[in-house]
């Protein structure tokens, strides 16, 4: 099973390996975007953030979570993913933030 709350894109490299973008909620109520990646068997990747998920949290204490919002995969390896953040104050504000990380292998 991959621990994530939402799942939200899927995208298959050309190795095979899965990548799956979702976001998870802590104990404590922010949320966090999430990244899990599966060898082709479905096993997680251990290449990957050394135990094949990457968990981003871009706010601080008032932000109310970090929502993985698109995937893309690049010609040179890397993973592009953007998150939606949505604040408690000023009205529910929405920011999107992209991240890009190495594919590693």
């Amino acid at each position: 099973t991959i621990p994530v709350d939402h799942l939200e894109k899927v995208a298959i490299q050309p190795d095979g390996k899965l990548l799956a973008l979702g976001y998870h909620e802590s104990p404590d109520g922010d949320y966090k975007l999430a990244i899990h990646r599966r060898l082709a068997g479905g096993g997680p990747d251990t290449t990957f953030d050394f135990d094949g998920s990457a968990w981003l949290d871009f706010g601080g204490s008032d932000i109310a979570g970090d929502i993985g919002q698109a995937l893309v995969l690049q010609p040179d390896g890397r993973i592009l993913a953007a998150s939606r953040r949505r604040r408690h104050f000023r009205g529910g504000q929405r920011h999107f933030w992209p991240a890009r990380l190495q594919g590693g292998r």
